[in-house]
């Protein structure tokens, strides 16, 4: 299967004998007839659930009913594993086809909170079921649930978010599930990036169905695994991608490709002067390609190269007279959302609450044509005003990063918040509050 590679720049032209910053997006998309007559890879996954003290109160009982969920969506071509962690680590059902799920499930049914929390030891006996079987006929993926701060084994962010992209390497792959307001979520959020998979979070675990559902469904709707983007350009033009993948490959790793969304990324291109042309109309090429590499559903290895990107030289008078593209616009403003909500999020961290008020104010300007930006931004100033530094501090970071890595739907409304009826799969969702589960679950 042939991927769909568009790129786009932000505007139609070099402004001549200047130095350019360009802006141009690169979109991927699997094709119409691939997405109609789509056949889902396998999944090998672990599930590993944190049943540390901090999970009483029943926290513990709603997680294990989420992961029950998950397993009843499980075909019996899947395979499953049921792992638990306080400061010891229970294998408690070993990888497995999802053939008898009653027996998977009875596994749950055995998990009561006590003790510390081995998040690093819980998670690495995850990894290590899954890599059992995560030859490429399989999508593997290790789903890890805490509530808490890692306090026994190896706890240091660097080294575990490391690990995780030392892993995604290797096609294992980690997204992660925060639950309360006092789990850490700079480690949660640095192993789902650096793991090549989602981070999400629930305000209390009942907020968890929706992520769950949100990664159930995009799991079993991927297309184009292990995705890197490398680019070539032309003698001294630099670039820089401004979304936070992870370098991989000579090139970036972006996030998988599934059917019915684009996938996608914002490159800033640096033109020389004297690569800008002399006003005429002429063509400057840019970019010679980008070589997109990735595995399809089948198993096989894929390289295709886009086409390359050249500009019209133009005089001030003409360039002033670009409409900048509107797709491009709006990644633009959700890039600059992101930044600005993570930085926030770590002002309110540190009680600085006059940064945040600031930082909301500079936010406020890109919502003018984004409703999904302006819509986030009501629920973090009700946070801010409130000086409710974990429920503004995690709702601000997962925002930011949903903003920054998402997978888009070409259906959703520049004006309108009407994704969840348009049926569309719960991957392509803009949701206002990240940590709040949908008010019609």
């Amino acid at each position: 299967m042939k991927l769909n590679v568009d790129v786009i720049p932000r505007h139609q032209g070099l402004l001549a004998g200047q130095k350019n910053k360009v802006e141009f997006l690169i979109r991927l998309s699997a094709p119409e007839k691939a997405a109609k007559e789509f056949k889902r890879k396998p999944l090998n996954l672990a599930i590993v659930i944190d049943r540390s003290g901090s999970m009483g109160g029943g926290q513990l009982e709603e997680a294990v009913r989420c992961a029950k969920l998950m397993v009843d969506r499980l075909d019996e071509k899947d395979r499953v594993a049921i792992v638990s962690y306080d400061n010891d680590i229970n294998v408690d059902v070993p990888s497995t086809p999802a053939t008898n799920k009653s027996f998977i499930k009875a596994g749950l049914d055995n998990l009561f909170p006590r003790g510390a929390t081995d998040l690093h030891g819980g998670w690495i006996a995850g990894v290590e079921q899954v890599s059992k079987y995560s030859e490429s006929d399989f999508i593997s993926r290790v789903l890890l649930l805490s509530d808490g701060q890692a306090n026994q084994g190896l706890t240091d962010t660097y080294q575990i978010a490391s690990q995780c992209k030392s892993f995604m390497s290797a096609n294992v792959t980690t997204s992660t599930y925060g639950v309360g307001l006092h789990f850490n979520e700079e480690l949660m959020s640095a192993m789902a990036m650096s793991g090549g998979g989602n981070g999400y979070y629930g305000q209390t675990a009942e907020d968890l169905i929706d992520p769950f559902n949100e990664e159930f469904d995009l799991l079993k709707a991927l297309v184009a695994t292990e995705v890197t983007v490398a680019l070539d350009g032309i003698g001294d033009v630099s670039f820089e991608l401004l979304n936070d993948y992870p370098v991989a490959q000579g090139g970036y790793r972006f996030p998988d490709v599934a059917s019915q969304g684009d996938v996608w990324g914002v490159v800033r291109a640096m033109v020389p002067q004297e690569l800008s042309g002399k006003g005429n109309g002429e063509l400057c090429q840019i970019l010679k390609k980008a070589t997109i590499s990735y595995v399809d559903n089948e198993g096989k290895s894929h390289s295709i190269t886009s086409d390359a990107l050249a500009l019209p030289s133009l005089p001030p008078s003409a360039w002033n007279q670009i409409v900048a593209d509107e797709t491009v616009e709006d990644r633009l403003a959700e890039l600059e959302a992101s930044r600005i909500q993570r930085e926030a999020s770590l002002a309110a961290r540190r009680g600085d609450w006059n940064r945040v008020d600031a930082l909301l104010q500079e936010a406020r300007l890109l919502a003018e044509n984004n409703v999904w930006i302006r819509e986030s931004l009501k629920v973090l100033e009700g946070y801010a005003r409130r000086r409710e530094m974990e429920r503004f501090s995690k709702e601000s970071n997962y925002t930011s990063m949903k903003m920054s890595r998402r997978m888009v739907s070409r259906q959703e409304s520049r004006s309108v918040m009407d994704d969840k009826f348009l049926d569309m799969p719960a991957f392509l969702i803009r949701k206002g509050e990240q940590g709040k589960k949908s008010e019609d679950q």
